[in-house]
């Protein structure tokens, strides 16, 4: 049908004389749909053969009216590149004349944060000499697979690089390569199970190879499921802690007297949280203040935190700064929070550069005990970023004076690299050398490491440099962890002039659950 609308309307077709049963016999089927025709005339019947950056959609791409794409069920795709209806299926760049691949809408009807099954049925082309790829994005992480019925191994199957986890269906291992289908099609069940979904996650099936080569295949019967229980409080006894650096005391959102920052913990329902950054900067193009800010480094009834954490619940607060440094580090909790130990400067008397807190929290009875973090920046600074975690290490957890102690957790903004994601990058051991020192000296856990290893969950654009760690006796006890990706968070570039700032934050937040008793 090429490019077609609703019955009786003009449609578009690839020639101009119109197609015939003799022309269409010739056409490959990928040829640009241009020339009008009436909606009863016989076309190619690719629902995308094309698509640009400026007009991705199926509706855009194909002039498809609003009835028509619901009618057929296209709505629900974002893309549906080289794809034809067949048979009560549909079929994805069989052709061969380059890769065809669909990708679906965000799930916007996800309530918060929820574990998902997505099942389908897939037949690849004969002779296929490629890897299928399904993939996550926007946020979720998939942890398990099977095909009718059997697990697969992940063994490199499952990959995870920022926001896009993978399912690497690789043709010949993972499913099966028909000959022929003079038999009929060899239809394959395949079940993916993706944790910590939200209403910014999206699915796809795009073949792993640019080149024109044989990497069709069949779909049909996809399904989209909720598990029941996934990030559900249960019963009395869980902690949730969320940590975020909000850049500049979440200045995008003062103009609006936090509203939606207030709307936003209030979703999550924390009952922790640890701010980085949290003075209110207003900033211009010029990077200089031109606003007196509503947030400042303490947390005294004139600095706005204490009015601002009670709107989402939270009556206790404490912070940690350098004096003379306008980026503190903000706890706010539901319940009382003691700030033991202000660090603000190393044993050789330089600055700890954001200063390091450590405070005690009593959670109906259980002590846990935060230590927040907030490290030099500059790829130069490597050194340095390892003299200041040596230092809060021995002053905190490794102390004579709080050795003794359980429940520890260490948050913040690192600014560096872990080793355990070297693998994704290419720099010089010194890069990992704040890491290397936590791992050897502290007993703690890197929370998202530890839950998917050998994947980058990325807390920024570019990688990987907020963390939370966990001492064993609470690590053992998570029930749910994500570093959180969703309709609001998602950085977006603000027009201010200065290339590096987003909306709300360049960050992402770092959300646990945590089941104390």
């Amino acid at each position: 049908m090429g490019r077609r609308s609703d019955g009786g309307a003009d449609g578009f077709i690839p020639f101009e004389d119109g197609v015939t049963a003799t022309t269409g016999a010739e056409c490959s089927g990928y040829e640009n749909a241009f020339h009008p025709c009436k909606s009863t005339s016989a076309g190619a019947g690719y629902v995308q053969s094309s698509f640009s950056d400026s007009s991705p959609s199926v509706a855009e791409e194909t002039f498809m009216s609003a009835s028509y794409v619901h009618s057929r069920g296209f709505d629900k795709y974002f893309q549906l590149l080289r794809v034809q209806e067949f048979d009560g299926c549909i079929s994805v760049g069989i052709n061969g004349y380059s890769r065809g691949w669909v990708k679906m809408y965000p799930f916007s009807e996800l309530p918060g944060l929820t574990d998902i099954t997505v099942r389908f049925k897939i037949c690849l082309q004969p002779g296929c000499t490629d890897v299928i790829n399904f993939q996550v994005g926007g946020s979720g992480v998939i942890t398990r697979a099977s095909v009718d019925g059997r697990e697969v191994e992940d063994s490199g199957a499952f990959t995870h690089i920022k926001t896009v986890s993978q399912f690497r269906m690789g043709s010949g291992n993972i499913l099966d390569v028909p000959v022929s289908l003079d038999n009929g099609m060899k239809w394959q069940q395949v079940e993916v199970t993706v944790k910590n979904a939200s209403e910014v996650t999206s699915i796809a099936w795009i073949p792993e190879t640019y080149e024109v080569q044989t990497n069709g295949f069949w779909l049909d019967d996809i399904t989209v499921g909720k598990i029941p229980g996934s990030w559900d409080r249960g019963a009395s006894g869980s902690l949730r802690i969320l940590y975020w650096n909000i850049q500049n005391g979440m200045w995008g959102d003062q103009g609006n007297n936090y509203e939606n920052f207030v709307n936003w913990v209030r979703k999550y329902s924390p009952d922790i949280c640890v701010w980085c950054e949290g003075r209110s900067n207003y900033m211009t193009g010029s990077s200089t203040s031109n606003k007196t800010p509503y947030l400042s480094n303490d947390v005294s009834a004139s600095s706005g935190w204490a009015e601002l954490a009670s709107r989402y619940g939270h009556n206790y607060l404490g912070a940690a700064w350098r004096s003379g440094d306008n980026f503190p580090q903000v706890v706010t909790s539901r319940h009382p929070v003691t700030r033991e130990l202000l660090l603000g400067n190393l044993s050789g008397g330089d600055p700890i550069w954001h200063g390091s807190g450590m405070f005690s929290i009593d959670c109906d009875g259980t002590a846990v005990n935060i230590v927040t973090v907030h490290l030099r920046p500059g790829d130069e600074y490597d050194n340095y970023r390892l003299y200041e975690i040596s230092e809060i290490l021995s002053s905190t957890l490794g102390s004579d004076t709080y050795s003794g102690r359980g429940n520890w957790v260490m948050v913040g903004d690192f600014n560096s690299t872990s080793h355990f994601d070297r693998a994704y990058y290419d720099l010089d051991e010194s890069a990992y050398s704040v890491h290397q020192q936590i791992a050897s000296y502290s007993g703690l856990t890197d929370l998202m490491h530890g839950l998917y290893p050998d994947r980058l969950i990325s807390s920024t654009s570019s990688g990987r440099i907020d963390y939370m760690f966990l001492s064993d006796d609470l690590y053992s006890r998570v029930t749910d962890a994500c570093t959180l990706v969703d309709s609001w968070v998602t950085p977006v570039l603000a027009s201010t002039g200065i290339s590096n700032f987003r909306l709300p934050s360049d960050h992402r937040p770092i959300l646990v659950q945590i089941k104390l008793k």
